[in-house]
């Protein structure tokens, strides 16, 4: 009966961790969070905004519905997004905006990074998920500033940044 003990344990071990290795980044998310964004220029606080993340399934395999709402009583505005899982042993991921815009995303421990060019402006997106179940979102937009005098390093000036912490909302 020990030998059975010694070979069932381990082998359960074994496989609770790779199960735990194969959820993916949105699968940690599932559910609806709710915070305070605060925004941010000048190492000043300008404005905030109440802010709800939602995160479901989605019918597409891979696919998860990644829905920011800013709660905005003059000026609501909802990011109606599909992460898609590209690879989930890389930690590939795509942010699917619609109308052809997709952003790529990549995974680095607790923390999905997305960074791209607009208009002139550099954002950088995360969203970091914590043990003590909430998820940080953070947004930093910057503009390239000097360039060293030998021109090999561009420097970049931070304009503006959007955090909020978010926690499950319960109904």
């Amino acid at each position: 009966m020990k030998s059975l003990f010694f070979v069932v344990i381990p082998l359960f071990l074994l496989l609770s961790v790779t199960i735990q290795a194969q959820v993916s980044f949105a699968e940690k998310c599932l559910g609806t969070w709710k915070g305070t964004m605060y925004i941010s220029a000048q190492n000043e606080v300008k404005d905030s905004i109440p802010v709800q993340f939602t995160v479901a399934d989605h019918p597409d395999a891979g696919a998860h519905s990644w829905k920011m709402e800013y709660i905005s009583p003059s000026q609501p505005i909802t990011k109606d997004y599909i992460l898609r899982q590209i690879d989930l042993e890389k930690g590939l991921y795509a942010i699917d905006e619609g109308d052809g815009v997709v952003l790529d995303a990549y995974l680095f421990g607790n923390s999905l990074f997305s960074s791209f060019e607009v208009n002139d402006l550099y954002i950088t997106t995360t969203y970091q998920i914590q043990e003590d179940q909430h998820l940080i979102f953070d947004l930093i937009v910057s503009k390239k500033g000097q360039t060293t005098s030998k021109g090999e390093i561009q420097n970049y000036v931070i304009n503006n940044r959007q955090r909020v912490v978010l926690r499950p909302a319960f109904p």
